[in-house]
């Protein structure tokens, strides 16, 4: 457990030091070609992956190099992208589209992964997903970019107080990231299954893609409530919600209620999430000039804040066993997450 956290936790800085160059290159040529250039890049790291054990150290540091680099590249064009396309008027419908098809992948996947893992071996599930992911970058050789290319990136008179408290709670959704997939898949395996063959990765994936349709709904009720101007509500009551599953999760001990937690966590992250990303697009619109370079702050306060988290979980790690050190990281990131509610992002903080 401690060399996973601390695997983690340098990872991730590593992402925060590659956000500034994606930066550069984002603005250089747009947002729709770095899409496509994370996607190349994303097929090297999974080859390396496939070769860890024949390899070892070499190849897992190739692939964390590549990954890294692909991730960073998606990640920010991706935001920047939307951020600029987006209906002012309708941002919130528009969203819940992007996070129905997200958690529409992210709940299929596991189960996908996990039964080609279960009935054929987990290195079949990497050479799955690169051929995905060559597939996935066909579409984008034959549209056009959306966006100004050739940008230049400057720091000089940048709103630095206006991002403070956005940073602070960006670190907050990094912790909360790691809490809800990564660290939850471990204590699921760990605490909760204990299995140690290849059924893992089937029984994980079936726990976490019930909350499929849970997606579906909430992120269609969430979009209208947005569009209706009670985004700023709805994120107080996603934050306590999600404070109140992480505060909950070390007393979870059967598959049922790994799922009422997971369909819980759904509710109040994308609650959370979805008026905190039109808070995000809404301060971006107020810095022209500066889009690419506030998209940028924000992803390493996220990455950053992701690698805080299991630093200080490799920590606790060191003086008490792994199910333990979970627990105790789960009762403290249920007050890490009412950080959240720092954002200050102005629109989310009318009445109407």
């Amino acid at each position: 457990m401690v060399f996973i956290a601390f695997f983690f936790a340098i990872n991730f800085f590593f992402r925060a030091l590659v956000t500034f160059p994606a930066a550069y290159i984002v603005a250089f040529i747009g947002p729709k070609h770095t899409n496509l250039l994370s996607n190349i890049l994303y097929v090297p790291a999974l080859l390396f992956l496939f070769l860890v054990p024949d390899m070892g150290i070499p190849a897992l540091a190739g692939a964390i190099f590549f990954q890294t680099i692909s991730i960073c590249l998606y990640d920010l064009a991706h935001i920047v992208n939307f951020s600029k396309v987006r209906h002012l008027d309708h941002s919130g419908k528009e969203l819940g589209y992007m996070y129905t098809i997200e958690r529409i992948a992210v709940s299929l996947s596991p189960v996908v992964g996990g039964l080609v893992a279960f009935y054929i071996s987990p290195q079949a599930t990497i050479i799955l997903a690169a051929v995905i992911l060559g597939f996935a970058a066909l579409p984008l050789f034959f549209t056009p970019e959306p966006t100004k290319t050739h940008q230049q990136i400057t720091w000089r008179h940048f709103r630095w107080a206006l991002t403070r408290p956005g940073m602070i709670a960006h670190m907050a959704i990094g912790a909360d990231f790691v809490a809800s997939t990564s660290m939850w898949s471990l204590y699921i395996a760990i605490g909760i299954l204990g299995v140690t063959d290849n059924a893992i990765y089937a029984q994980i994936g079936a726990l976490f893609s019930v909350t499929v349709i849970a997606s579906l709904i909430f992120a269609r009720i969430y979009g209208n409530l947005i569009d209706k101007h009670r985004g700023g509500e709805l994120l107080k009551v996603g934050v306590l919600l999600n404070s109140l599953v992480h505060l909950l999760r070390p007393l979870v001990s059967t598959p049922v209620q790994v799922v009422v937690t997971n369909i819980a966590n759904e509710a109040g992250t994308t609650a959370q999430a979805m008026p905190f990303t039109k808070g995000m697009f809404d301060t971006a619109d107020s810095l022209p000039g500066y889009r690419i370079v506030y998209m940028a702050l924000m992803q390493v306060a996220v990455v950053l804040g992701a690698s805080l988290f299991w630093l200080m979980i490799a920590l606790i790690g060191m003086h008490t066993n792994e199910v333990s050190t979970m627990q105790i990281g789960y009762v403290i990131m249920a007050f890490i997450a009412l950080l959240v509610l720092r954002h200050g992002f102005s629109a989310l903080s009318k009445t109407h």
